[in-house]
Order: C-alpha cells, then sequence, then structure tokens
C-alpha cells in the first residue's frame, strides 16, 4: 500500500464529537503517538511519520458526499451518510515502504469503533472496522 494513506470519517448526529475530546481519546488510544489540537485539526505523529484529521462540516462538502450516497440505494451504510453532520478527512504522510500501515489501520478501526463514526477508505472504496458491518 504505498503511498499516502487515507479514511473519510463519516460524523452522524449521535457521533457528539468535538476536536478536543477526539484530541484527548487519541491520547489514550495511541500514548506511543505525539497528539497535537490545532483548532479544527488533530496531527499524529509517529517519529517523522504524521496523519493529519481534519474537520469539514460546510455544507458544500457535506452535499458532495450525499450525492455520492444517493448512488448507492442498496447500501445501508451509505445511506446512513446521507445524514452526515460532518466529517474528518484523515490524510496521512507518504509510506512508500508500509512501515506505518499498521497505525493507520488502527486509527481507522479506532474511529470506526466510535458511535455515530462511519470510516470509509476511498482509495479502496471500503467501509472501515464496525462500519463495515452496516453494509453487509
Amino acid at each position: 500500500m504505498a503511498g499516502g494513506l487515507s479514511t473519510i470519517a463519516f460524523l452522524l448526529p449521535e457521533a457528539k464529537l468535538d476536536m478536543a475530546g477526539l484530541a484527548r481519546r487519541l491520547r489514550r488510544h495511541s500514548p506511543e503517538a505525539t497528539v497535537q489540537l490545532q483548532s479544527s485539526r488533530v496531527s499524529m505523529w509517529w517519529g517523522a511519520w504524521k496523519q493529519t484529521l481534519s474537520l469539514h462540516t460546510d455544507e458544500m462538502t457535506l452535499e458532495e458526499w450525499r450525492e455520492i450516497a444517493s448512488r448507492h440505494p442498496e447500501d445501508p451504510t451509505w445511506q446512513r451518510v446521507a445524514g452526515a453532520v460532518g466529517l474528518l478527512d484523515v490524510q496521512a504522510d507518504e509510506d512508500p515502504d508500509d512501515r506505518y500501515y499498521n497505525e493507520w489501520l488502527l486509527l481507522s478501526e479506532f474511529l470506526s469503533s466510535i458511535p455515530g463514526v462511519l470510516a470509509y477508505d476511498p482509495m479502496l472504496g471500503e467501509w472501515l472496522g464496525q462500519s463495515a458491518s452496516g453494509s453487509r
């Protein structure tokens, strides 16, 4: 999985997630990482490798994803995306040797374990972790 890894975590109304609370949870979940909160962004470092979680709640971004969700009327997980009130765009540094793939995967699974969060891998077009159970 060479290259930068990414995840889209859709926030449903029941997620009740703010960035300060997310940063606290990430510090507890990944004590080996350095976690920094910057307004609507949380950055995590493992040495020099970084993942950045950016919060998007603007209507234009949400509308784009609602349109994509409408193309999957048979998939209950995509139908839940239509009700999202925000999303976290998770971008990671390049990782050509897959050295940090497990850190990316653990973060994606952690996000999907939060009630009201649906984690999606846009590169593979697949739901991640517990989010996948709703689309089976």
